[in-house]
């Protein structure tokens, strides 16, 4: 008889080998895209930013009317925006992030994601900071220009981590091989 730990690595096998087969299906939108960068169809078993295909867990608000959002919004709390796509997720974070530098005068790391990600939303900055600067190699005090590509795309896999690396989807995450950094660059193209 099996015990608990192998029945629990069967079913997260299962719900990898699920994931897999979801990750490929293919979908076409109406300019004639083709998008393999779905993730919302693994229902509670995969983390609320890939649910929802905004990794870097974009805020919701009615104002914003990006591209490729989803509508109406059914994510629970009704707390983060939806995608159709996960590329379209990066393209709404870049375009935050780098319009902190307009808006606001926040060049570096630590700046943006301070902004980003803030205490007062119990957020644990100077870790979120720490983590991003250690998984991108980048320094807190690193400047983001607007066109600083390369940075941004270390910048977001990073923060992919962080916002997403719970314990109860670890797993299934690196075996989805996510963050995938394809789905970083097509969001920049998107820009």
């Amino acid at each position: 008889m099996a015990n608990k730990s192998q029945i629990a690595a069967l079913i997260v096998s299962a719900i990898a080998f699920t994931g897999y087969i979801l990750l490929r299906k293919r979908k076409t939108f109406g300019n004639g895209d083709t998008e393999i960068y779905d993730y919302s169809g693994y229902g509670e078993s995969i983390s609320r930013g890939y649910r929802n295909n905004n990794p870097l867990n974009v805020s919701y608000s009615t104002k914003n009317p990006w591209k490729g959002k989803v509508l109406p919004n059914t994510d629970k709390l009704n707390r983060f925006e939806q995608f159709v796509s996960t590329p379209y997720g990066y393209r709404a974070a870049f375009i935050t992030m780098r319009n902190y530098g307009t808006e606001y005068g926040f060049y570096t790391v630590k700046d943006i994601i301070t902004r980003y990600a803030p205490e007062k939303d119990n957020n644990n900055t100077a870790d979120y900071i720490n983590r991003v600067c250690q998984y991108s190699g980048l320094k807190p005090n690193t400047y983001m220009g607007p066109n600083d590509r390369d940075k941004w795309l270390k910048m977001a896999y990073a923060m992919s981590i962080v916002e997403n690396d719970v314990p109860l989807y670890h797993n299934l995450l690196q075996q989805l091989g996510l963050p995938n950094m394809e789905a970083i660059q097509k969001g920049w193209s998107l820009i």
